[in-house]
């Protein structure tokens, strides 16, 4: 992959919940609209998210394991690597 795409992958990574929640100013939406255009796998990412987003406003922090970052932390490490071949944004 492109490292200017993959680059901005990381961006997206960053805004999308501020994203979908519509909290981002209409030019940093009008770059992440760009960024689908010219990333498919950040465009199913997006579609995936939207649904655990929407699944997770139910449920409560208190509702949640005690090693909940930690596995997430792991699943998103994964996927990143997979998807991107960089186990870290930015490295």
């Amino acid at each position: 992959m492109d490292d200017r795409i993959r680059a901005r992958c990381d961006c997206f990574y960053q805004v999308l919940s501020d994203y979908i929640d519509g909290e981002l100013s209409e030019e940093e939406a009008g770059l992440v609209r760009e960024h689908l255009l010219l990333c498919p796998p950040c465009l199913v990412y997006l579609e995936q998210f939207r649904i655990v987003h929407q699944a997770c406003g139910k449920v409560e922090s208190d509702d949640l394991p005690a090693d909940f970052d930690v596995v997430m932390q792991g699943v998103m490490t994964a996927w990143r690597k997979d998807r991107c071949g960089d186990p870290e944004p930015g490295s």
